[in-house]
């Protein structure tokens, strides 16, 4: 699963140009991959450096004066817990507060209990940047960059259940739990065809 830097898409008014609306999302895409390069240390979009870094771009990705940050608390990969001072702990906190530092603006968490909720709100104005799983049922509402970390997943099956590859669990009868709205949970539902 691959976890990138999420920006919500922007809302247009139907009278607008859609051409006008690209050239100003792919502008704040470009933008964002560019500060995304400085905190992981790598342009994840292949971007030239961007020389009006710190105010230009931190009055479009934080346009309220401070980062707001959606922060998927389920994934203990992501979130590991809390600082002393009760904030939210790990990778994902980590990037995001280096990510703030960068633009120049203080970070608030968004807190949400699941990815899907994370996600639904993207088209809400609710935040700035999302530290969630890229996924193309996801990108209607939310602008991915480059992946900042890779999660490997795999199935845990009964010892008796006689699957030992993961193409043996696609079989009819073949029943599979997961996480409602979690991009693991969509990308099976594109994917396995007989289970």
């Amino acid at each position: 699963l691959a976890q990138g830097f999420g920006a919500p898409r922007p809302s247009r008014a139907p009278q607008q140009r859609a051409s006008s609306g690209r050239r100003r999302m792919h502008g704040a895409m470009h933008r964002l991959g560019v500060v995304a390069g400085h905190v992981v240390g790598a342009p994840p979009l292949r971007t030239a450096p961007c020389a009006a870094l710190p105010e230009v771009v931190a009055k479009e990705m934080a346009p309220t004066g401070k980062l707001r940050v959606a922060l998927n608390m389920r994934n203990q990969l992501l979130v590991t817990g809390k600082t002393a001072a009760g904030e939210p702990d790990g990778l994902a906190p980590d990037m995001a507060r280096a990510f703030a530092e960068k633009l120049g603006v203080p970070v608030e968490f968004v807190p949400y209990d699941t990815a899907a909720k994370l996600a639904d709100d993207a088209a809400q104005d609710k935040w700035d940047l999302g530290m969630i799983g890229a996924d193309p049922d996801r990108a209607t509402h939310i602008n991915f960059t480059a992946p900042y970390c890779q999660i490997e997943a795999t199935y845990a099956v009964p010892t008796t259940s006689g699957a030992q590859k993961c193409a043996e669990v696609d079989k009819k009868n073949v029943r599979i739990a997961t996480c409602a709205g979690a991009a693991y949970t969509l990308w099976l539902q594109r994917n396995i065809k007989n289970a």
